[in-house]
C-alpha cells in the first residue's frame, strides 16, 4: 500500500511540477489535501518516517526527489566519507545518504526547518544536526524563514547563528570529504569561510548556484574543475566542483 501510494503521489507530483504555474495545479492539490500541512511519508531508502509539508517536492516525489543528483552523490560517497550538508532543510539528504558514509553534519540555521531536520534524523546515529549557517564570519545573521526558500537576507525576520566551516573543523570536528551547498545565494560566503578546508582537505563540492556571485566563487577555486550537472546553465543550476588531483574527467 505504501509503495502504491508513493507511486501515485509521484505521478501526480510530476504533473504538478512540470505544468505551467498559471494552471495553479499546486493550489488545487493543496485544497484537496486541506493543506499545506505537515504530514509524514516513508522513504524506502531507510524505511523511516519523514516529516514534510504537502506543498514540498519531498511529499510528492519521495525517493525520486532529485534522483539524478542522488545517484551522483551515492557514487561519490564511500564508507569512510564525511559529508557536510550545508542547507539541510528538513534532512532529506542525510536520511537517504546516511548508510553511504561514515558521518554527516547537517547545517540548518532556521528554527522551523531545524526542528523538522532534528526530528527526521534523530534515529540516525551518524548524523549530527547543526543549528547554524555556514558563512564567512562567526556571529549573527538576519534570516528569512520560507520553507525550502529560506535564506540569509538583510530584512529577515529572525536572527540566526553563523559559523565558518574552518572554525567548525578547528573545534575538533572531522573535515569533510564531500560538501553539498544549497543556501539560496549565500554560497560565496560559505566558500570563503572554508578556504582552509579546501586548501588542506580538497573535498568534492556540490553546489546549487543561485547568482553570479556564487558562480564566480566556485569558478575561482584554485586547482578545481567545474562540471555542470543540469542540462541548462541558468539560475538556479547545479554544479560539481572537483579537485583536479582526483583525475576525474570533465566533459
Amino acid at each position: 500500500m505504501i509503495n502504491f501510494a508513493a507511486s501515485l503521489r509521484y505521478c501526480v507530483g510530476r504533473i504538478i511540477f512540470s505544468a505551467d504555474p498559471a494552471l495553479k495545479l499546486q493550489q488545487i492539490a493543496q485544497r484537496a489535501l486541506r493543506g499545506p500541512r505537515l504530514t509524514i511519508v516513508v522513504l524506502s531508502a531507510r524505511g523511516l518516517p519523514f516529516l514534510c509539508s504537502t506543498s514540498e517536492k519531498y511529499y510528492w516525489l519521495g525517493d525520486w526527489y532529485e534522483y539524478d543528483l542522488r545517484r551522483v552523490l551515492e557514487a561519490t560517497l564511500n564508507d569512510d566519507s564525511v559529508f557536510y550538508d550545508v542547507g539541510a532543510h528538513a534532512g532529506f539528504w542525510p536520511v537517504v545518504l546516511s548508510r553511504r558514509c561514515s558521518r554527516i553534519f547537517a547545517f540548518e540555521p532556521g528554527p522551523e526547518n531545524f526542528h523538522r531536520l532534528s526530528e527526521n534524523v534523530r534515529r540516525l546515529r551518524n548524523v549530527t544536526p547543526v543549528n547554524m549557517a555556514a558563512s564567512d564570519a562567526t556571529g549573527l545573521l538576519d534570516f528569512s524563514e520560507d520553507g525550502t526558500m529560506s535564506s540569509v537576507t538583510k530584512d529577515g525576520g529572525v536572527q540566526v547563528r553563523a559559523i565558518r566551516l574552518d572554525d567548525f573543523v578547528a573545534a575538533g570536528n572531522p573535515p569533510p570529504s564531500v560538501v553539498k551547498i544549497d543556501i539560496e545565494g549565500h554560497g560565496a560566503q560559505c566558500l570563503a569561510g572554508m578556504k582552509g578546508i579546501i586548501e588542506r582537505h580538497r573535498p568534492m563540492l556540490f553546489i546549487e548556484v543561485h547568482n553570479s556571485e556564487e558562480e564566480r566563487a566556485a569558478a575561482d577555486l584554485p586547482k578545481y574543475a567545474t562540471e555542470v550537472l543540469d542540462s541548462e546553465r541558468r539560475f538556479p543550476y547545479r554544479i560539481r566542483v572537483i579537485p583536479q588531483e582526483t583525475g576525474l574527467h570533465i566533459e
